[in-house]
């Protein structure tokens, strides 16, 4: 009796298998490749600050400090790409007058949730560094001499 019993449930442990593992995966694919693109949107955003730092190295220093802000935007531009270059990376650079804006544009491909038919995903930063200029006057807050 048992035998006959046992024959009747065939196909019974891959249904249970598919609805509750196929959904897991899932989620853990929501997990794992999105934590993926939110660390890569970090990263686009620390790199968006790191070139929009290496822009501003190309300001006259000297020009700074004597008060005159000479902004050689060609070479302002040249040294954000070049930093953009060296790490991998992509992106669009503008500069005003006391301001240098990084945008930073990447591809996430995923990995888990590719099974599913969920394509690659494109994430992106923007930093800006602004130029501060120099104290004309002794500043007498800090006290002492």
């Amino acid at each position: 009796m048992m035998v006959k019993r046992l024959r009747g449930a065939r196909g019974g442990v891959t249904t249970f298998v598919v609805v509750l593992v196929v959904p897991m995966l899932a989620v853990a694919g929501l997990a794992y490749d999105g934590g993926r693109i939110l660390a890569a949107r970090r990263q686009a955003a620390d790199v968006a600050q790191q070139a929009a730092l290496a822009g501003t190295q190309a300001i006259g220093h000297d020009a700074v400090r004597q008060g005159r802000v000479d902004v050689d935007v060609g070479a302002v531009k040249t040294a954000a790409h070049r930093y953009l270059g060296e790490v991998g990376h992509t992106g669009s650079v503008y500069v005003t007058d006391a301001e240098v804006v990084v945008e930073v544009h990447a591809t996430v491909e995923m990995e888990m949730l590719s099974m599913i038919g969920v394509g690659a995903k494109s994430v992106s930063g923007r930093a800006a560094a602004q130029l501060a200029r120099g104290v004309d006057v002794a500043d007498t807050r800090r006290g002492g001499n």
